[in-house]
């Protein structure tokens, strides 16, 4: 294969990631718009993009590389669509710390991100393949979905 499509087909999931992203927010705003709480329109695709994004765990299943691209590509939509995390803080911080909140959604996202391919790697080296590393991403998503939908209560502004 030429450098050339590995570079395309390693885009992809980035690609299923940024559409994710911009297509949530604007349903999410659209939701508001027609006349939808904001609380469910920030919470939806919270619990949606990480229950979705738990379809990682699919690619213990398949054989063709293209398959793999596939299902990561989903994967990565639907954990774009799970980062309105963004947006339903600025709803929800006190207006004075809507900079320093987002902050620290930024950063919890930023450790994710380092630990993420760390956790993959260690796992994978212990257990000879990716089945048990996969398998955690998407029990990490699946424990996302249930803290979004059960811990997360009613979102409005946080007033001090």
């Amino acid at each position: 294969m030429s450098m050339i499509k590995v570079g395309f087909f390693q885009a992809m999931p980035f690609v299923g990631a940024t559409l994710g992203i911009l297509i949530a927010g604007y349903l999410s705003d659209l939701c508001i718009r027609r006349g939808v709480s904001m609380s469910s329109s920030r919470k939806a695709p919270l619990v949606i993009g990480t229950f979705l994004g738990a379809s990682i765990v699919l690619v213990n299943f398949v054989h063709s590389n293209a398959l793999v691209i596939a299902i990561l590509t989903v994967a990565f939509f639907a954990q774009g669509i799970g980062s309105m995390s963004w947006a339903a803080v600025s709803e929800i911080a006190p207006r004075r710390y809507v900079g320093l909140t987002s902050s620290i959604t930024s950063l919890a996202a930023n450790i994710a991100a380092v630990t993420t391919p760390l956790m993959i790697g260690y796992v994978t080296q212990h257990t000879g393949n990716f089945f048990w590393a996969l398998n955690l991403m998407g029990a990490i998503c699946l424990v996302g979905t249930l803290s979004y939908s059960v811990l997360l209560g009613k979102l409005s502004r946080i007033e001090l």
